[in-house]
């Protein structure tokens, strides 16, 4: 199996096009079963998706680690 790794930009475009989908975000929080701050949070960029969100999405989180001297 082949991962694909997408950036944060990838993953909260998305959060939106869910955001979208559902109408609002109001209904994408209780169709997902999540707090309205949560994922207004997610969408500001405030905090990261977690698995609750993740889930929605068909995706999972994963650290990766990078040379230092490649870090940005």
């Amino acid at each position: 199996m082949r991962i694909t790794q997408m950036s944060a930009a990838e993953v909260l475009e998305k959060v939106e096009a869910a955001v979208e989908a559902a109408g609002s975000a109001k209904a994408l929080a209780e169709r997902w079963d999540v707090s309205q701050p949560y994922l207004s949070d997610v969408r500001a960029g405030k905090r990261a998706p977690g698995p609750s969100i993740l889930v929605h999405l068909g995706l999972a989180a994963e650290q990766v680690y990078i040379p230092a001297e490649k870090a940005s």
